[in-house]
């Protein structure tokens, strides 16, 4: 039993998927409060449930776990969130919500869903660090036309790069090259991983990850739909000790 109310709807959601006696193979019954806490009237049949999903979805969508556009997310990192475990909470809330709801969640980026089902990817872009201050710093060093101006670009970028682990001397535009991208690939995959092992471990509390592995063609669907949120049922490829029928 869930009791939420849609002013305050993911505080909630967060409150009743920590505690221990929740069980994600169980069924759901979701009941909105009002401001008052009382409760709204509407007899959890099936359409409280899924329109909680799907306001679920949203939010998470929207949190500050997650960057980029609405349809293309990546993880961020909150470090507060991090020690919480809130990204694996957050992986929890998805699983349950496409298997029990048939709510998508709709958002991910290809890079994300491919780190996630642990497929190859390409390197990350400068167009893929969310950081604009930092983008464009990144930008100034790889363009530069000379040895000498990479190295006073670098320089002004000092920090930022320190903190990146990617600051050091260079001798050539190779070497450039490759401050730019280990610099790039650490913001954008390097510095959350940590969050990604939490979301996947979210996501697997019901065997839905084993399942993305297994069927990565098909459930890119279910991540990647460009029509977010539209909460309607999927037939998943289901194994009898993966997910709950």
């Amino acid at each position: 039993m869930i009791n939420v109310c849609r002013e305050n709807l993911m505080d909630g959601a967060i409150r009743a998927f920590a505690r221990r006696s929740f069980n994600p193979e169980a069924k759901l019954s979701v009941i909105f409060m009002d401001d008052f806490m009382q409760a709204e009237g509407s007899v959890d049949k099936g359409g409280p449930t899924r329109g909680f999903f799907r306001l679920l979805m949203i939010a998470l969508r929207d949190s500050t776990l997650f960057t980029g556009p609405q349809n293309s997310k990546n993880l961020s990192l909150d470090s507060h969130a991090l020690r919480r475990g809130l990204y694996r909470t957050y992986g929890v809330m998805i699983a349950v919500a496409l298997v029990h709801g048939g709510v998508l969640p709709s958002c991910f980026s290809e890079r994300l869903y491919q780190n996630l089902c642990s497929t190859p990817t390409s390197p990350p872009t400068l167009e893929e660090v969310a950081d604009q201050d930092l983008q464009l710093k990144l930008k100034k060093i790889s363009e530069a036309v000379d040895i000498t101006a990479a190295r006073a670009a670098i320089e002004e970028a000092a920090e930022s790069l320190s903190l990146l682990g990617s600051l050091r001397h260079i001798t050539t535009m190779e070497g450039r090259d490759q401050l730019v991208q280990a610099a790039t690939s650490f913001y954008v995959e390097g510095r959350t991983e940590e969050a990604l092992q939490q979301l996947a471990e979210g996501l697997n509390t019901i065997g839905l990850l084993d399942l993305m592995k297994i069927h990565p063609s098909i459930f890119k669907d279910v991540f990647f739909i460009r029509e977010a949120f539209k909460g309607y049922r999927l037939d998943l490829p289901v194994q009898s000790n993966a997910v709950p029928s």
